[in-house]
């Protein structure tokens, strides 16, 4: 596999990812011939595009903008059949060395610690690790999104859970024994199911709150929502 500059002759590739991504991802958009034109043709801040290339065929990219004051990461995608792969990591390296080079006086790398900027040169000591927790998904269609959620929690809950996300009620599980309440962001939602956000740690927030108190509940929620450590460099 190869990361290097997008040539002209990739950009199919690059929407043939895209349109892969768009398909299992929540909140992605279907974006138009136009919107692809004005993505390429942006001459302010300039744009830097980057493909990986695996036995000939595109199945990943990375942007990024830039110009003498910023770097900016925009977008980093790769075809679902790479997930949990290294492929996301290496692009988004990729990315980040090359816009430094570009000599930037600020580095903006969205989703990093709910968006951080990083001053160049930057820290020698710096690593794209576990730790770096790079999210880059959001939820645009509540409806849709809830849908899927549904779809997701009901394979997952044995019992009754009432879940009221931002004014909104879903119901889900089998629908034996007393229901459990509970209460939450969108965002916190879908943290919770990508494993970007942990339960025991959103309920100690306040982000979660759930009854009636007790093992019940707990149980309920601990099994709707299993620990599980995942990271995303996912963006649109």
């Amino acid at each position: 596999m190869r990361i290097r500059l997008m040539r002209q002759t990739d950009f199919p590739g690059v929407k043939a990812v895209y349109r892969a991504r768009a398909a299992v991802t929540t909140g992605l958009v279907r974006r138009t011939t136009a919107r692809w034109t004005m993505s390429r043709r942006q001459k302010q801040p300039k744009t830097l595009w980057l493909v990986a290339v695996d036995g000939g065929r595109v199945v990943g990219y990375a942007v990024g903008f830039y110009d003498k004051s910023f770097g900016d990461t925009s977008e980093v995608m790769w075809l679902p059949e790479y997930d949990g792969t290294p492929l996301g990591g290496k692009l988004l390296g990729a990315l980040l060395r090359r816009l430094e080079k570009k000599k930037p006086a600020t580095m903006i790398i969205w989703g990093m610690d709910e968006s951080q900027t990083l001053s160049l040169p930057m820290p020698p000591d710096f690593e794209l690790t576990e730790a770096t927790g790079i999210f880059m998904a959001g939820v645009v269609d509540i409806r849709i999104f809830l849908r899927d959620a549904k779809r997701i929690l009901d394979k997952r809950v044995k019992g009754r859970l009432h879940l009221r996300i931002e004014g909104r009620d879903i119901a889900v599980g089998d629908g034996r024994g007393p229901a459990v309440q509970a209460s939450m962001g969108k965002e916190v939602l879908l943290g919770l199911l990508l494993g970007t956000r942990q339960l025991d740690e959103e309920m100690g927030r306040g982000r979660v709150r759930f009854r009636p108190k007790g093992r019940m509940a707990l149980d309920a929620l601990r099994t709707a929502f299993p620990e599980k450590r995942f990271r995303i460099e996912d963006g649109w």
